[in-house]
């Protein structure tokens, strides 16, 4: 005897149904991908060399643009620390100088030639002459300050008046 199987529509459509959706699925595939990465972003591999080649450079200058900020960084680090230890230096210069030659006298004619000796140019237009603290239009053994540059003072004395150079 044989047994027939007799299926109702119901569950002949529920048998079918998964056939159906995988036929669907592979027939639409890439308009249903489309559409899911509409809801789901991915990252998408392209095979375009120019492309990649682009993305290289664009990372390589990045990178380049972030070293730099941090050199510009240790630099503007590195002036001000240039700045405080200068001002440091200045002042404990001063102060020595202040307690060793109070007592000195400036205006004493010096038995040999003197020779002036520029050792320190300040950004407040004050200078270091043979250790002794100056500013403009002071004077130092019958020599009177009369400019200060950058890299240079200008001394009057009574032969006429001279460049001293800072780093000569």
């Amino acid at each position: 005897m044989d047994k027939v199987m007799n299926l109702s529509s119901k569950q002949f459509i529920l048998l079918a149904l998964p056939f159906m959706i995988a036929i669907i699925v592979y027939s639409f595939n890439k308009e249903m991908l489309s559409y899911t990465h509409y809801f789901f972003p991915t990252y998408e591999v392209y095979e375009n060399a120019e492309l990649d080649k682009q993305t290289n450079i664009y990372f390589e200058l990045e990178q380049k643009r972030q070293e730099y900020q941090e050199i510009e960084k240790k630099e503007e680090i590195r002036r001000k620390n240039t700045h405080c230890v200068a001002n440091l230096l200045y002042k404990e210069k001063r102060n020595e100088i202040k307690n060793t030659y109070i007592e000195k006298k400036v205006n004493e004619e010096p038995k040999e030639p003197y020779t002036f000796n520029l050792q320190a140019i300040f950004d407040d237009s004050t200078v270091i002459i043979n250790n002794i603290v100056l500013k403009n239009g002071n004077s130092l053994n019958n020599a009177v300050i009369e400019k200060i540059e950058d890299d240079r003072v200008l001394i009057k004395t009574k032969e006429g008046s001279t460049w001293l150079f800072l780093f000569k």
